[in-house]
């Protein structure tokens, strides 16, 4: 993907469009992973429902309304943050490698996210995300409609949960395929941990706090 997008530089006067797509895209390759469990789980509900139940004639149609109405959320996501980076650019906010210039806006970055690890809006989506089971007893619907529906909640709690940490490409560089594979590894990690979605978000935010204090003090 780095090297479909690169050089770094041209993207800075590209149109809004191409801007949108290249998020869109990015975030679809970066967050689908950590969908992942509840996919499986969604196939195994499907699989399971009674054969005179009113279903779809493709298991996989549903599968597919799933995944479109997650990635319709985090393609809501990439509309807002294609806005901010053309903003950013437009008024210089932003290098050559499509990061924040300014140590100090940086360190800000890093702080927020540190701080929002300890909210209850954080918890609670993160929780609702590591917790598909449950997600599809309370609210499971039928038909394609459905399925998509669903897949929209998810995807919006996922957006909730995972923001501020999208959010920080700002911070390493829009393109760069490290802190890009980095970012989605975190977010996969934050819904698989084996330990509370507090004890992973606390553990998470105490690590965003110390990049805050190394890029205001140290870098």
């Amino acid at each position: 993907m780095a090297a479909d997008f690169n050089p770094a530089s041209e993207w800075l006067s590209a149109s809004f469009g191409a801007l949108f797509l290249m998020w869109a895209v990015m975030m679809a390759a970066m967050m689908t992973p950590s969908f992942a469990p509840a996919m499986i789980l969604f196939a195994r509900f499907v699989r399971a429902q009674p054969s005179s139940s009113s279903l779809p004639s493709s298991p996989g149609g549903l599968l597919f309304a799933l995944i479109g109405g997650y990635l319709f959320a985090w393609t809501a996501f990439s509309a807002a943050a294609a806005v901010l980076q053309e903003l950013a650019s437009a008024n210089g906010f932003l290098s050559a490698a499509l990061a924040l210039e300014n140590p100090a806006a940086r360190a800000a970055l890093f702080f927020s996210a540190a701080a929002f690890q300890f909210s209850p809006l954080k918890h609670r989506c993160l929780r609702g995300c590591r917790e598909p089971a449950f997600f599809f007893v309370l609210h499971w619907r039928g038909g394609l409609w459905g399925a998509a529906k669903m897949g929209a909640h998810i995807g919006t709690l996922c957006v909730g949960c995972c923001w501020l940490l999208m959010a920080l490409l700002f911070a390493g560089g829009i393109m760069d395929i490290r802190w890009i594979v980095f970012l989605a590894l975190w977010a996969l990690a934050e819904k698989t941990s084996p330990f509370s979605a507090r004890k992973t978000a606390a553990a998470g935010g105490c690590f965003l706090f110390a990049a805050g204090v190394y890029e205001l003090f140290v870098r």
